[in-house]
């Protein structure tokens, strides 16, 4: 039997990750019930510095501020200048937590984000009520993007929609997607010049009028960080999310050396992985990096992977 300060430690670690878990849904309840998208972006980005330096009494305390912050944003929905009041305050009380940290520069820092963000709210909603987006009936495909071989599979929903907040809303009332995140994939603008389509996806936001009909997700049920990998395989590019472990925490059991490995070990029975490379540096292979928050961006796509299917594996149908 490992030794009791080693359980304890464990018990300790698991508790934390138990919470993490809990404070991400909570999350993702108040993100997907604002109109103040880019300050409650960093509300969570404020929650995560918090995390990530505090001990598991200082988590719980979280946990509690945010259950307060869910209550509030759910009877002000919909209420921009209410719902600011609210992130606002939650952040003034989690920010005090770093303080005993002693991270001064981190927290002028994050005050300096929320301001900035609250800013960019104020007139992005000042755009919206000036030329508001009209509800229009849509028959929408939503693609998944949690492995591999699940964009052949997607749902097919039709209905009067506005922002891609109110599919959101549908997603989960429904029980098709617990928590979800929007992507849609973008071509141009020179972001990607690995392949001859351009093809990259980026993460829509809840206020943001409906671009496109066809709309890739993913659960936030159990994950913290991610990362979207453009995953390129014949003729067809298709995006997978990847969790990103925190600096020192396992991806895999036992841990993985490298991005490569993890790849090569996740996808073993349906892909050679043939290179690695990121969209917006494409010079030099990423195989042999760490996969983790510091190497990849949470929420970006700027990974991509090209592959070889193996024989066993089913053909994945995309759209064009």
């Amino acid at each position: 039997m490992p030794p009791l300060g080693w359980r304890l430690l464990q018990a300790k670690r698991e508790n934390k990750k138990n919470v993490q878990t809990a404070i991400e849904a909570d999350l993702a309840i108040i993100r997907g019930n604002v109109s103040n998208i880019y300050q409650v972006d960093v509300f969570g980005e404020t929650v995560k510095q918090v995390v990530n330096h505090s001990k598991f009494v200082e988590t719980e305390t979280i946990e509690h501020i945010l259950q307060s912050v869910k209550v509030q944003i759910l009877a002000n929905r919909g209420k921009h200048q209410a719902c600011r009041d609210v992130l606002k305050e939650g952040s003034h009380e989690i920010r005090l937590l770093l303080r005993k940290r002693k991270r001064p520069e981190k927290l002028e820092e994050l005050c300096e984000m929320e301001n900035e963000a609250i800013e960019r709210d104020r007139r992005f909603e000042k755009r919206h009520e000036e030329r508001p987006n009209q509800p229009q009936r849509f028959e929408l495909q939503i693609y998944s993007m949690e492995q591999p071989g699940s964009q052949s599979r997607s749902i097919g929903i039709r209905g009067t929609f506005s922002t891609y907040s109110e599919i959101v809303w549908y997603l989960q009332t429904h029980g098709m997607v617990y928590s979800p995140e929007l992507w849609i994939r973008c071509e141009g603008d020179g972001i990607q010049t690995i392949t001859d389509s351009g093809y990259w996806w980026k993460r829509v936001r809840g206020t943001e009028g409906i671009e496109d009909p066809v709309i890739y997700t993913m659960s936030r049920k159990g994950v913290v960080d991610y990362h979207v990998a453009l995953v390129h395989e014949g003729d067809t590019e298709f995006p997978v999310v990847l969790r990103l472990p925190l600096v020192g925490e396992k991806c895999c059991d036992p841990a993985c050396s490298s991005l490569g490995e993890h790849l090569v070990l996740l996808w073993k029975d349906r892909y050679t992985v043939c290179r690695t490379l990121r969209i917006r540096d494409p010079e030099k292979s990423v195989f042999d990096v760490a996969l983790n928050t510091l190497t990849f961006q949470n929420q970006e796509n700027d990974l991509y992977v090209q592959v070889e299917k193996r024989d066993s594996a089913d053909p994945i149908d995309m759209p064009n």
